[in-house]
Order: C-alpha cells, then sequence, then structure tokens
C-alpha cells in the first residue's frame, strides 16, 4: 500500500463569517464613473427589490422616503453622465469637421498669400492693406484675423483682382478660397459652443457624481453596521459587490 503525503492532505479551512462585509467603499473609489454608476445602481436595485434588505436598512433610517431619494440622486448622476457623454462626443465630432476644414483654409491663404505677395511686389499701400507684411502666428485666432483682413480687403478690389488673374487667381477661384475660409470660420464656431457645451455637461456631471458619492459612502458604512448586527443570516446579503 502506497503511503499518503501527509503534505498532500486537504487542512481544515478556519472558519470564516459568511456575513463579514468586505472593502467595497475603497474598491467604489478607486472605479471610473460608469463603474461606480453601475455600483449605485445594484445597491439602489437592491433596496427597492430585496424585501430583506429593505428591512434590514429600515432600522437605519433607510424609510421610503430616503430611499426614493437614494434612487432620485442616482437618476440626476446617470441622467448628467449621459449628457456629459453626449456633448463630449459633439465636442469631437465638431472637432474633426472643423480641423479637416481649417486645414484646407490654411492651405488656402497659404497658397494665394505668397501668389498676392509676388504681385503686390511693388505696391507696398496695397500690401499692407492686406496684412501680407504682418508676423505669422500660429493661434487660430490670429490666423482667422489675417484670413480675414486679407479677404475683406481683397476681395472687392478690381486693381489687386486683376494682378492676381495674372497668376491663374480669377475671381472665382478667390472665391471658392474665401469660400472656404468662411466655413472653417464658421465650423470653428461651432466647436467653441460644442466645447461650452460639454464643459458644462462636465460640472454638472461632476457636481451630481460628488452628491451620489457621499449617499454611496454613507450606506456602506451604515450597511455594515446593519448587517455586522445581524449574525443570523446565513449568506451575505445581495448588496455586497464584488
Amino acid at each position: 500500500m502506497t503511503q499518503l503525503d501527509d503534505k498532500a492532505l486537504p487542512t481544515n479551512p478556519e472558519p470564516t463569517d459568511v456575513n463579514a462585509r468586505k472593502p467595497v467603499k475603497n474598491k467604489y473609489w478607486q472605479r471610473i464613473i460608469a463603474d461606480r454608476l453601475d455600483y449605485a445602481k445594484r445597491e439602489t436595485d437592491s433596496l427597492l427589490q430585496n424585501p430583506a434588505i429593505r428591512s434590514i436598512m429600515a432600522d437605519y433610517g433607510y424609510d421610503d422616503e430616503k430611499i426614493n431619494s437614494f434612487v432620485a440622486i442616482y437618476n440626476d448622476a446617470i441622467i448628467a453622465q449621459n449628457r456629459q457623454q453626449r456633448e463630449f462626443g459633439d465636442k469631437v465630432g465638431a472637432s474633426v469637421e472643423f480641423d479637416k476644414l481649417f486645414s484646407i483654409a490654411k492651405m488656402n491663404f497659404s497658397t494665394i498669400r505668397k501668389i498676392t505677395k509676388i504681385a503686390l511686389r511693388d505696391d507696398a499701400q496695397k500690401a499692407t492693406q492686406l496684412g501680407l507684411y504682418g508676423q505669422s502666428s500660429k493661434s487660430i485666432g490670429a490666423i482667422f484675423d489675417s484670413m480675414q483682413t486679407f479677404y475683406d480687403n481683397m476681395i472687392d478690389d478690381e486693381q489687386v483682382c486683376a494682378k492676381l488673374a495674372e497668376f491663374g487667381f480669377n475671381r472665382d477661384k478667390i472665391n471658392k478660397f474665401r469660400d472656404n475660409f468662411i466655413a472653417a470660420r464658421i465650423k470653428r464656431n461651432a466647436f467653441i459652443k460644442e466645447d461650452s457645451e460639454a464643459v458644462e455637461a462636465t460640472r454638472i456631471r461632476d457636481e451630481k457624481m460628488a452628491i451620489l458619492d457621499d449617499w454611496m459612502m454613507d450606506y456602506y458604512t451604515i450597511s455594515k453596521i446593519a448587517f455586522a448586527a445581524r449574525p443570523e443570516l446565513s449568506e451575505q446579503p445581495q448588496v455586497m459587490v464584488q
């Protein structure tokens, strides 16, 4: 008969308290907003749907009014989160559209500006009016200001347009470049609007989440005390989350 290795024999596990609450508070704080909202939904659903949990928590102030307030706070937070995600998506979309049109407008402007410098090399006065001697800037606002000055001052100037036509830039081509500039400017304004709305939606979302976080911390703390006082329960309540 083969002798069994006593080291391989299973040891008797130490008794455990099946009602011991896990440190869910720390796990909650470590999660991203979407996960924290999921935790909050589980807890509010437990209060609404599990009579045992509702009964236990009732002894610690969680009556119908307080539970409804908890649920309302969760609902406010999820609505604010959905709005923030929607507004952020709109901002990203507006940014992509603006970047595309701005790239075209900058390329157009760089080209026509260089040609105009050549066409007006003997007319410093008009070149100055068009802003051709100004310093180049990387600021989007400053670039648009330069475009605005250039197109506004040359579009109705027959002399300048005639000189540009000699270099292959007829009025149709000039108007197309100017239209591209205007389209990019409109998209920039749209992006600024979407960015502002996204910032505001984020502010509101963060406010709602701060309120929900406070409620969740209170609930975890109180529920830990409440379930510790009920040793007769044979299994962990539904309120427990991994």
